[in-house]
């Protein structure tokens, strides 16, 4: 026993699997020609929910955007969610149907980066041509953010519904437009 403790005591210690986040930096990036994995996944993100709920963000939604992606580029995940972005697309663009996505997959920034089709923001109406938007809110949400006209006389329908995909059909108030139930 005692030459083999010799050759383990000999031997340094290392650790298989780190405590810390190796991710690439944008300096290593720019080193090997690539843009900024950051940038990019945040251009990503603020030009698809502009497109999808206007230039001037509902409040709920500014928040929740704001969020999610200070939290993802602070802890270094842009990396792995522009990755899971380019996966998902190319298994889609091949024609396989790409299930389950893990912890990635339940943030509102997955749905806007095409990760998911599963938007987890509470049940809502938007309006594709001017952008007006419902929301289902809590009482603590009505107080912080207000209430419109059209979430007050739909109340009832938010109060009986969980999921987007249950709520009835309606046109914009604004536009006439049939709005997108999400």
């Amino acid at each position: 026993m005692k030459n083999s403790n010799a050759i383990a005591d000999s031997i340094e210690e290392i650790e298989v699997i780190p405590e810390k986040l190796f991710a690439p930096t944008d300096e290593f990036l720019a080193e090997k020609g690539v843009p900024s994995i950051k940038a990019k996944v945040e251009k990503m993100v603020q030009d698809k929910v502009r497109s999808i709920y206007g230039e001037q963000l509902p409040t709920i939604v500014k928040k929740r955007v704001d969020r999610e992606l200070t939290n993802i580029i602070e802890h270094q995940f842009s990396t792995v969610y522009y990755i899971s972005h380019l996966l998902v697309k190319k298994s889609l663009d091949d024609g396989y149907l790409v299930g389950s996505r893990g912890s990635v997959g339940s943030s509102f920034v997955a749905t806007l980066m095409d990760i998911t089709e599963v938007n987890p923001l509470s049940p809502h109406y938007v309006c594709p041509k001017c952008h007006f938007s419902a929301f289902k809110k809590t009482d603590e949400e009505k107080l912080k953010y207000g209430e419109s006209d059209f979430e007050k006389e739909y109340a009832k329908v938010f109060d009986e519904t969980d999921c987007g995909w249950d709520l009835p059909n309606a046109k914009c108030p604004v536009c006439s437009s049939e709005m997108i139930k999400d």
